[in-house]
């Protein structure tokens, strides 16, 4: 995942006011939405319907067409607010994932812990990946 970068399978950009691309349609099939991070304010925006940006009008497209939504959510603690804003977008379909590393499979550097969160996303998305975890075999 070191050498893994994003940037060699990005065909194209779009600015974040471009609500003519194609993904501010629902016309336009897409599989998954991950927004990483994501803030709070981002989360309001979208669990409020507001799709001002290109980034909360495809997150309302993925709502209203069922598809999948992940959020990356990078603000703690919460207030009450925000936990009933990732509730109603939980309700609606959402992931709400914090961005707190798993500590579970005893990292020993911050790449390891980079790794196994990458790794998450990318189960949840269905992505097979060594990394991933399993549950160990009952003796």
């Amino acid at each position: 995942l070191t050498e893994h970068h994003l940037a060699e399978h990005v065909k194209r950009t779009f600015s974040d006011e471009d609500l003519s691309a194609p993904f501010a349609s629902g016309s336009t099939p897409f599989d998954a939405l991950v927004i990483l991070p994501c803030s709070v304010s981002t989360m309001a925006k979208i669990a409020c319907g507001l799709g001002d940006t290109l980034l909360t009008r495809a997150a309302g497209v993925a709502l209203k067409e069922r598809r999948r939504l992940i959020i990356g959510l990078r603000e703690t603690p919460l207030s009450t607010i925000a936990l009933e804003q990732a509730h109603k977008l939980s309700l609606a379909g959402a992931v709400i994932l914090p961005l707190a590393p798993p500590f579970y499979h005893h990292p020993k550097t911050l790449e390891d812990l980079a790794e196994h969160f990458s790794a998450k996303v990318l189960s949840l998305l269905d992505v097979p990946t060594a990394l991933a975890w399993k549950p160990e075999a009952l003796d």
